[in-house]
C-alpha cells in the first residue's frame, strides 16, 4: 500500500502548509465542512504537541546547563 495520501506533519512548517492546503480544498469543495473541521482540531492537537515537545527540549537542554555549571 502507498502511502501518497499521508502528509508528514513533524514540525510547525509542516503543519502550516497542510492547513493551507486543506483551507483552499475546502473553499473548492473538495473536503466537506465536518471533515475540515475534525482534521483542523486534529491539527491544533498536533501543533499543541510540537510547541510542548519543543518547550521539553528546550528545558532539558537548560537543565543540563545548569548541572554542567553546578560541577
Amino acid at each position: 500500500m502507498g502511502r501518497k495520501n499521508y502528509t508528514q506533519l513533524s514540525n510547525l512548517s509542516d503543519l502550516r502548509k497542510f492547513i493551507a492546503k486543506l483551507v483552499n480544498q475546502r473553499l473548492r469543495g473538495d473536503v466537506d465542512s465536518s471533515t475540515a473541521r475534525d482534521v483542523g482540531y486534529l491539527c491544533k492537537l498536533l501543533m499543541e504537541i510540537l510547541d510542548r515537545n519543543e518547550l521539553e527540549r528546550r528545558l532539558e537542554k537548560l537543565e543540563l546547563l545548569m548541572e554542567q555549571k553546578e560541577d
